[in-house]
């Protein structure tokens, strides 16, 4: 599973007080293995707060069954339709927390 961003809001480098953690620990409760990006972010204070490794670039060429957009950093907003499509497996889930996915994907929005 991949998540994208971690930061407390977009743009931003502040970790205080993000939700995004807290959605992290619930996946991982369930056995999932995430993968965190984040280019705004810090890798060693997330590492030290969180105990999280957050990569700063998109995974080449991994493809994965879910992927949530969980901040809207103009580094994802920016993402065309096929590099979004790319991050899929065929039958993968794109959960768009922050609308910022173009519709054509049918990712599920909240």
């Amino acid at each position: 599973m991949l998540v994208l961003g971690l930061t407390f809001k977009e743009n931003c480098p502040d970790l205080r007080n993000t939700k995004v953690v807290d959605l992290i620990e619930g996946l991982q409760r369930y056995g999932m293995e995430v993968q965190v990006v984040d280019p705004w972010v810090d890798p060693e204070e997330a590492a030290r707060e969180y105990g999280l490794t957050v990569n700063a670039d998109m995974p080449p060429q991994d493809t994965y069954a879910a992927v949530v957009a969980a901040v809207a950093h103009r580094q994802f907003a920016e993402l065309a339709l096929e590099q979004w499509q790319q991050l899929l497996t065929p039958s993968g889930v794109l959960l768009d927390l922050k609308g910022i996915v173009p519709r054509t994907m049918g990712a599920l929005r909240l």
